[in-house]
């Protein structure tokens, strides 16, 4: 799991550099370039590293990019009024937003997790739980108020912290199964 951790650390950090040197807005709704710029990073770093444990196909560089477009193309059809109707702003949509985020990457990575571990429907959840339940965490206390970094830090983490258990217990899963191709980490 420290690879995990490791690994999307510096896709986060690579992401922030890029940010700040193209001095681009961080709201991914500016934007095709500004989710690539974003997400791009981390996803390389993931697959780097999933590439060498289970030999997941490039594919895997589209899967957060593909999710997030998805999504705000999701969330740009949403007519006016249907917001009038819930609070926008309110912690429980905004949370129910980014699980279904978390859900869209998530399926789209399990297209490719499926092929190679079982029991890979646990990423979906995982990654739904990461996001959703991180938003809901930083939003309740109203950390994202206090300090806009150490909000997304946290949801951060807290994704990385659940994907990265699901990927243990796969793998740990996958390791008890004849037949499955995983290498030591």
């Amino acid at each position: 799991m420290s690879a995990w951790i490791a690994c999307n650390l510096l896709g986060l950090l690579t992401s922030v550099v890029l940010v700040l040197a193209l001095r681009m807005p961080t709201s991914p709704f500016n934007g095709a370039a500004t989710i690539l710029v974003l997400v791009l990073p981390t996803t390389i770093a993931q697959w780097l590293l999933l590439r060498r444990l289970l030999g997941l196909s490039p594919l895997w560089l589209l899967t957060m990019p593909l999710g997030c477009i998805v999504f705000v193309g999701l969330i740009s059809a949403i007519p006016p009024s249907l917001w009038q109707l819930v609070d926008d702003e309110g912690i429980g949509t905004i949370s129910a937003l980014y699980g279904a985020l978390g859900v869209l990457i998530g399926a789209a990575q399990w297209l490719i997790l499926r092929r190679t571990l079982g029991a890979a429907w646990v990423w979906v959840a995982a990654s739904a739980a990461g996001l959703g339940l991180g938003f809901a965490l930083v939003l309740s206390t109203r950390l994202i108020d206090r300090s806009e970094v150490a909000g997304y830090a946290v949801v951060f983490a807290i994704y990385v912290g659940l994907s990265g258990a699901a990927l243990t217990w796969m793998l740990s899963r996958a390791a008890l199964s004849p037949g499955t191709r995983v290498t030591a980490a």
